[in-house]
């Protein structure tokens, strides 16, 4: 085999395409020239092909609940494997200081497990790695020794045995992962809990299997679990067992769906529907949201395997190259910066060489050549020779990258064709997102419109047919993705990202699932074989992004939808960093040229990073949040109706996650953070909105006069400017998101009066009257000073204002807590050791206290929630779109039901002795009628409507191409109804 050609293995052929049927008629073949002008000054030999464009003048342009996926019966890797440290706790041991640097740890070396600041419910952490009996120690020595001779004799290997310890903690010590001090009968830990059962599992040598490989201990701990059930059915007691309470190594599962809400009893007496109702809504929100969707392949296997259709879908690519690239890079590629633009754009340019030679050749073409034995690919070869051009490393690396990745880069152009920039409009423009989807009036090809006879003029079809495309070279030539490598979990996820923006979320669902399910095989066979810096930073960062992927969709999902596993797993690194090839601008050993690294690095985007990194930061917390509070053993426990929940846990959680929030939005960039907090009052850009949807749906209604356009535009004028990109923008929706979820615990125990009102109404008047003093104090600022501070609040001048400091999260300066004191907890929080201080291992010095800090956090949060949204983000098509969606449905449903319960209360205060004892202490507020106009500026009627109708116009909007908005809206328009009356 000849080396220095991309060739591939001559045993390895793929099967012959089946014989085109029904083509339909002879279609006129492509242009026989692409244009390809040449670079001033270039020699001949070494031009970039249809790269020129930009080399001389710039590029860069001005149905079932029950749904199990098939291949997720059983976890995908060893089960030693499965017990690494769980990544949703993983950031507790990173956020104390540490001398070695997390990303300098090994790779394949799984990270201990931290001893302390488990969360209160942890019925999902994984069990650790079994311990070494006492009676077992004196063999360690004898067996590190003969180590290397088991090594070299082919014996397993050490990842196949757990890691031996030189003590044992007791089982409830394990369970809860906390220091144990070994001590017999019962340790400190259990003797200071009341533990009755302090039992040490090295104790009983028939079950400890440390000594097993991993194979062998998961079929003998699999016969206990079988013995165990067999003597609990016949009534037996098994000795030393864990009680039935004890959790399991299994995922997680989450249940913080719009469905939970539903099932509130609150909300089913406020809003007037049965329970019946509701389980019918429910019924058919989870019918919508699982109904498993047809195989677009099977419907399209005859178009998409004519040479017709591979001839006029390739030209297509071919006319448009430029624009769709440069689409997928500014608008799809920015929200998982994870992909290495420089191979992906000299796969382009290596793709229009081959069309300019020969423009008949279709990608099955090529590739029947490149899998044709171990020669030379004549296709490369004649290609170099017909366009002139030079056989260099770079070409023949990106002509065998385009032919191993073919349904990777087919996938780029889908994104790229189906992906626009920030379209603010699209409600008051197009009768419905159906419309929207597939108008080219907006998308990459709008500066050239000619679509082949034989494709359709709709975006959305078109990128249709080129993932369908993708697909079929996936199935026909299975080399194109290989199984467990980095190109098959991209194109997956290029696949997902997809789903997405088609609104589809259980098809992006089953397509992260295979990503993760596939990263974590690669994981598990990159113990093997070491990797270089580079493709170890790519795979640290691939982990994340799968990671990150699976999470956000498993939060409405979820229980409903199986885990891939991967939250189980080792982190191949604690939390990602930028990758040195995005910092680097040049590489003096590469034969790239530079006008394709200038090129590369002009779409290197990094606020585009730094959302992905701010991303990973919300993640790591929100995952370990949901184990808190939405497991659905709670709900099955009702653990938010318990006395112990109501009076301690979710005080002392809130404080916990509040301050690991905070700590994110302390440590974002100053400019970033003074977007992100900037508060719009949307009640203007709601009336103009509302006035277009009415003329859209009503054509012959009153025009809106000139004055209302100039609001409009005055309005969004400022914000518009400062968003300085579409990355910001989401890390603005995180935080709105991850507030929210945080916050419903208090929502549901307001609602239930497990708070008294009259705790709450005194947060409201102090959070009131706080804000009237910082409205006053305001006045005496000076132009100057204002101007002098946002000057200095610096910018991204350099990649290390990109990199987030995650490790030290609760060291930043408490910059938001200036602005906002009662989110700074500090004086009530104390560790158990001060020296080393766990921001989750914490005690709350008095609960009153802190109870009365949260409750004033939870109003200033009422108040500045609705003015952190923006509203005309919903009706863009982005990947988060149908995230954002459900979200502003939850967050509509929270204002209803916390207007109607505070409005009740005001009703009753006259024989609420608490209540008028609170009122009769206020010089400004003496009777119900004045703190309801307290109330009114926190949440207003009128404020709560213009919510719910804005949010049914956007549902209106999308109800015909993402089903369960359908739902949703009866839903909002009941609530409305409710409201009115």
């Amino acid at each position: 085999m000849n080396s220095n050609h991309p060739t591939r293995d001559p045993n390895v052929r793929p099967p012959q395409p089946p014989p085109a049927t029904g083509q339909g008629p002879p279609q006129p073949p492509p242009p026989s020239n692409l244009p390809l002008p040449q670079v001033p000054g270039s020699n001949p030999e070494n031009y970039m092909m249809a790269l020129g464009y930009v080399m001389g003048t710039p590029m860069y342009p001005s149905g079932s609940m029950n749904y199990v996926h098939p291949q997720l019966d059983q976890p995908p890797w060893p089960q030693a494997y499965s017990r690494g440290t769980d990544p949703r706790y993983f950031h507790r041991a990173q956020v104390q200081s540490s001398p070695m640097a997390p990303q300098e740890q090994p790779f394949h070396q799984p990270q201990p497990r931290p001893t302390s600041g488990s969360p209160a419910y942890a019925a999902r952490e994984a069990v650790p790695r079994e311990a070494v009996p006492r009676e077992a120690a004196s063999r360690e020595t004898h067996q590190s020794e003969s180590a290397h001779d088991e090594r070299s004799a082919g014996a397993r290997t050490a990842a196949n045995y757990p890691r031996k310890r030189a003590l044992t903690a007791c089982d409830a010590c394990r369970i809860k992962k906390v220091k144990c001090d070994n001590v017999r009968p019962k340790c400190g830990s259990c003797v200071k809990n009341k533990i009755a059962d302090c039992h040490y599992k090295s104790d009983d040598p028939y079950r400890d299997y440390s000594h097993l490989d991993a194979a062998s201990s998961g079929i003998m701990m699999k016969l206990d679990a079988l013995i165990r059930d067999v003597k609990e059915i016949k009534g037996e007691k098994t000795p030393k067992s864990v009680s039935p309470a004890t959790p399991s190594v299994r995922p997680a599962i989450w249940d913080m769906s719009i469905s939970s809400i539903l099932q509130w009893k609150y909300f089913q007496q406020c809003s007037g529907m049965s329970a019946d109702t509701v389980a019918s809504k429910i019924a058919r929100i989870n019918s919508r949201l699982l109904r498993p969707s047809p195989d677009p392949i099977g419907k399209k296997w005859r178009q998409v395997s004519s040479p017709q259709f591979h001839r006029d879908i390739e030209s297509l690519i071919a006319a448009n190259v430029v624009s769709l690239y440069n689409s997928f890079f500014l608008n799809c590629h920015t929200k998982i910066p994870i992909l290495d633009i420089q191979q992906i754009l000299g796969m382009f340019e290596i793709f229009i060489l081959v069309k300019r030679a020969d423009p008949s050749l279709t990608l099955p073409k090529i590739l029947d050549d490149f899998n044709q034995g171990d020669g030379p690919s004549s296709i490369y070869a004649s290609s170099l020779k017909t366009c002139g051009a030079r056989d260099l490393p770079y070409r023949r690396d990106a002509y065998k990258r385009l032919c191993d990745s073919t349904p990777f880069f087919l996938m780029v152009v889908s994104l790229g064709l189906l992906s626009t920039e920030i379209q603010l409009n699209n409600i008051t423009e197009f009768a419905n997102s159906i419309a929207e989807r597939d108008s080219l009036s907006f998308s990459c090809l709008a500066s050239n419109p000619n679509i082949p006879e034989g494709l359709p003029a709709s975006r959305m079809e078109l990128a249709r047919l080129l993932a369908e495309y993708a697909r079929y070279i996936s199935i026909l030539y299975p080399a194109t993705a290989e199984e467990h490598s980095p190109t098959k979990i991209l194109y997956h996820l290029l696949l997902s990202q997809f789903e997405l923006l088609a609104l589809r979320p259980l098809a992006a669902y089953k397509e992260v699932v295979i990503s993760c399910q596939q990263m974590v095989y690669y994981l598990e066979e990159a113990k093997y074989k070491p990797l270089d810096e580079a493709a170890q930073e790519r795979t640290n960062l691939l982990f994340w992004g799968c990671l990150k992927l699976e999470n956000e969709l498993r939060t409405e999902l979820s229980p409903s939808v199986p885990s891939s596993g991967i939250n189980d797993i080792v982190p191949p690194i604690a939390f990602p960093k930028v990758p040195r090839s995005a910092i680097l601008q040049d590489d003096n050993e590469s034969d790239v040229p530079g006008e394709l690294k200038a090129l590369s690095y002009n779409y290197v985007d990094r606020q585009s990073w730094y959302f992905f990194l701010t991303e990973i930061a919300f993640r790591k917390v929100d995952n370990v949040m949901y184990e808190d509070f939405f497991l659905q053993d709670h709900v099955t426990a009702q653990t938010w109706d318990t006395v112990e929940f109501s009076s301690y846990s979710v005080w002392h959680n809130v404080v916990k996650y509040l301050n690991q929030y905070n700590g994110i939005i302390n440590s974002l960039n100053p400019k970033v953070r003074d977007f992100v907090l900037q508060e719009v009052n949307n009640e203007q850009i709601y009336k103009n909105i509302k006035k277009k949807w009415t003329k859209l749906k009503s054509p012959t209604s009153k025009e809106p006069d000139v004055l209302d356009q100039l609001d409009e535009f005055l309005m969004d004028d400022d914000l518009l400017i400062k968003m300085q990109s579409e990355s910001i923008i989401y890390i603005k929706s995180r935080i709105v998101s991850s507030k929210l979820l945080l916050f419903r615990p208090l929502v549901y125990l307001i609602l239930e009066d497990k708070i008294e009102p009259a705790m709450l109404f005194e947060a409201v008047l102090s959070v009131l009257q706080t804000q009237m003093s910082r409205q006053n104090a305001e006045q005496y600022l000076s132009n100057d000073e204002a101007s002098s501070s946002h000057d200095s609040s610096g910018g991204f001048s350099n990649w290390d204002d990109v990199e987030l400091n995650y490790q030290n999260l609760m060291q930043a300066p408490n910059v938001y807590q200036r602005s906002y004191p009662d989110e700074d907890f500090s004086s009530l929080i104390e560790y158990d050791v001060p020296s080393k201080a766990d921001p989750l291992n914490f005690r709350l010095t008095s609960v009153d206290e802190a109870r009365a800090k949260v409750l004033r956090a939870f109003v200033q949060h009422l108040i500045s929630i609705p003015k952190l949204f923006m509203p005309k983000m919903l009706s863009h098509r982005h990947p988060g779109s149908w995230y954002v969606i459900r979200n502003t449905v939850i967050g509509n449903i929270y204002m209803f039901l916390l207007y109607s319960k505070i409005t009740g209360w005001l009703m009753e205060s006259a024989g609420n002795p608490l209540l008028q004892q609170l009122l009769s202490g206020q010089a400004d507020v003496s009777s119900p009628e004045d703190m309801a106009k307290m109330v009114d500026s926190v949440i207003s009627k009128q404020s709560v409507m213009s919510n719910l109708e804005h949010t049914s116009f956007v549902l209106e909007y999308l109800k015909d191409e993402c089903p369960d908005c359908e739902v949703y809206l009866e839903i909002i328009k009941g609530l409305m109804k409710k409201l009115q009356a």
